[in-house]
């Protein structure tokens, strides 16, 4: 979401704090990307939703999901781009409405809202 917003975005102070938030977001994808090869991940099936079982570090399961919602959501509000916030808006009220009902299946349900909340992607761009 940072760089797709970077692209799109004209003024040189938003792509500065962009460029942050891009940053943030290569970083949360590499420990991510490093734990999901250092030991894999098993998909269960339960309670009708996907439960990914991945070891991540342990400083990882505290402030991953933090960092990984700043990356993705917040570059919508700094975006000057017409409509952006509504749909960082959405994506705050799908982040609220799935931690409160779903913790335990935060990434799959999440991507689901995210999946929908995406097509609205064609109208903003």
């Amino acid at each position: 979401m940072p760089l797709t917003v970077l692209c799109l975005e004209k003024k040189m102070a938003r792509k500065h704090i962009l460029y942050i938030l891009l940053g943030v977001g290569i970083t949360v994808a590499a420990t991510l990307t490093y734990a999901l090869l250092l030991s894999g991940v098993q998909p269960e099936i339960s309670c009708s939703h996907i439960y990914y079982n991945v070891a991540l570090p342990e400083m990882f399961n505290y402030w991953g999901p933090f960092l990984y919602c700043i990356a993705t959501i917040v570059p919508l509000f700094v975006s000057t781009k017409k409509h952006m916030a509504l749909l960082g808006a959405g994506l705050c009220v799908s982040v609220a409405v799935t931690y409160y009902f779903y913790t335990a299946f935060f990434t799959s349900v999440w991507c689901f809202f995210a999946a929908i909340l995406s097509l609205s992607i064609i109208a903003l761009i």
